[in-house]
């Protein structure tokens, strides 16, 4: 249900519908091509769940280097907000190549 609502947003933003409307379009779409839809869906959420773990570790990584250069402060705190800051960064990223992929969808399947 959730990626028909974000087909269902692609419509809106493409052809200019009403929510009701894409969605109605959405479900006769995903009747036609619904393998593909779950094609998709297979191989680009784990690609960009990995994204998102990278920079998560990237981000913990860069947290402990900060701690070994200021070592007064507990070792959790720098590595926690360095883990926060990197998965947030990477997952702005990360929701935009989705867009973009969902938008592509839609239009190759029409």
């Amino acid at each position: 249900m959730t990626w028909m609502t974000d087909y269902a947003f692609v419509y809106v933003v493409i052809y200019g519908t009403s929510f009701i409307t894409s969605g109605s379009r959405v479900a006769s779409l995903m009747g036609r091509e619904g393998l593909e839809s779950i094609v998709h869906e297979t191989l680009l959420y784990p690609l960009l769940w990995l994204a998102t773990a990278l920079g998560l570790a990237v981000g913990c990584v860069c947290g402990y280097v900060a701690h070994t250069q200021v070592p007064e402060t507990e070792v959790w705190l720098p590595v926690l907000c360095g883990a926060l800051v990197g998965s947030l960064v990477i997952s702005v990223g990360v929701s935009t190549i989705q867009a973009g992929c969902n938008t592509l969808f839609i239009c190759y399947a029409e």
